[in-house]
């Protein structure tokens, strides 16, 4: 089932106003039909599992597993509406608020980088927060809400961690800075945040970290560490290995993973669990670390040089993510617990993909049925870049949009506990975007766009839903 979207340029708005936004103005002649395909029935699917502290992010929760309980759309009779907004990473909280990044944009020679609250229907702002610091760079990616409190966190490449206190009454809404931590001294040098993370002791967790599609420039170490509620801030330096990605935390216990600096041609990379440690010793204990494949270079389109996924938790069982092997990239099964062999701690690996044409930048989407976990994995082999500021200013049409050079292909494979990995099945659809599934719907939820028309440079996209 595939619903077409609006091909719409992105204009600049200007701070609160009060009012809601208008529509977007399309960009370009829309072609092709409206709808394809038939509407679904729907196929509710356990209740997703929860992981704690219970927090609203990118990749949906704190295990990074990319789904919701809400329903999505079945495609019957669907109406697609559009508000000229600049926001963004949605993070939904109680009764159905809706938080994300904010531009102000009013000053286009000094754009503020911030916080809002949003009416979910309209996206009028309802409030908004920024940093005093106009030129702060904030990592609005990987911020979080916590659901029990409202409390939105958030770091900075400077290194400070901000916690903004959303309060929504009969007054309205408003946005308040109730913490501020300063932690660059704690850093090695070059080296700039990138994840924060709640965790059930009050504890703010961090990592350093770039993308290579970011201006912050490369980097060659990483650090991780946590801020206590008292303020004490304890760290733990991995030289040669750097973070391109989120963590995933359930607990006190932080999963990540680390590849080999951009440049370099050695495989050497890890992925691990972090917790905190009382013993006297630096505050932060490693757990377990396993060795992966990270290949030799960065694949085309890739943002990361290691494993590009995120990792996803798969209940209290197992961690979820991929390598980087240079012939066909590799679905990774680790345990979270630590096993008595170091050898055992992945329990197995699973081929993706076509020879010399597979890579992936997206967290794996998993879910619980109660007797095995799904886990499927999108292709981003040759993906098209990024838009960058600087294009979209001039034209959101750009050949950047096109995405007919991508093998694409998503795949299913399903985690059976104690025994292994079966592919269940495969479809060559080409997702660029991070998906999210609905428990509601059973339906997996994507952006595709049309080949047809994008080889002759109109760019016309489409919601699709795939069971």
């Amino acid at each position: 089932m595939w619903a077409r979207t609006l091909s719409a340029a992105l204009q600049l708005s200007a701070a609160t106003t009060g009012l809601p936004p208008p529509p977007v103005p399309p960009s370009q002649i829309v072609l092709g039909e409206d709808f394809v395909g038939a509407p679904a029935a729907g196929n509710q699917l356990h209740p997703k599992v929860q992981f704690q502290p219970r927090a609203s992010l990118m990749h949906g929760d704190a295990g990074n597993t990319g789904s919701t309980d809400s329903a999505g759309p079945l495609g019957r009779d669907p109406d697609v509406k559009s508000a000229l907004q600049i926001l963004g990473v949605m993070l939904w909280g109680p009764g159905g608020t809706l938080s994300g990044g904010r531009a102000d944009v009013s000053n286009i020679l000094q754009p503020r980088i911030g916080l809002g609250a949003y009416n979910p229907v309209t996206l009028e702002v309802l409030a908004e927060w920024f940093p005093d610091d106009p030129n702060e760079y904030l990592n609005l990616g990987y911020m979080e809400l916590r659901l029990e409190d409202n409390s939105l966190l958030v770091s900075s490449a400077s290194g400070r961690l901000y916690v903004v206190q959303r309060t929504d009454g009969n007054n309205g809404t408003s946005l308040e800075l109730t913490r501020e931590v300063d932690i660059a001294g704690s850093l090695s040098p070059g080296e700039t945040l990138l994840n924060n993370l709640f965790d059930t002791e009050g504890n703010i967790w961090f990592t350093t970290g770039t993308l290579t599609s970011t201006p912050l420039g490369p980097q060659s170490s990483a650090t991780i560490g946590y801020v206590e509620p008292d303020g004490t801030v304890h760290t733990l330096h991995l030289p040669d290995q750097i973070i391109e990605n989120g963590i995933a935390l359930n607990g006190t216990t932080a999963y990540l993973v680390t590849g080999p600096l951009n440049g370099t041609t050695t495989t050497t990379g890890y992925v691990w669990a972090f917790t905190t440690d009382s013993s006297g010793g630096d505050g932060v204990r490693t757990v377990w670390r396993a060795l992966y494949d990270a290949g030799t270079h960065q694949k085309p389109g890739a943002l990361t040089r290691g494993g590009g996924a995120t990792p996803a938790l798969l209940g209290g069982d197992y961690v979820a993510t991929t390598d980087n092997a240079d012939g066909r990239i590799n679905l990774l099964i680790l345990h979270q617990e630590p096993r008595e062999d170091p050898d055992d701690q992945v329990l197995c690996t699973v081929p993706l993909f076509g020879e010399g044409a597979s890579s992936n930048d997206v967290r794996p989407t998993v879910h619980f049925d109660g007797e095995r976990y799904g886990v499927v994995i999108q292709n981003g082999y040759a993906v098209p870049p990024m838009l960058t500021h600087a294009q979209f200013l001039l034209d959101v049409n750009g050949e950047w949009n096109n995405m007919t050079g991508m093998p694409g292909g998503i795949v299913r494979i399903d985690v059976i506990p104690g025994e292994g990995c079966e592919v269940r099945w495969e479809s060559d659809v080409r997702i660029k975007s991070v998906p999210a599934l609905s428990t509601k719907t059973g339906i997996l939820y994507g952006y595709v766009q049309e080949e047809e028309f994008a080889v002759d440079g109109a760019y016309v996209w489409y919601f699709i839903a795939v069971d």
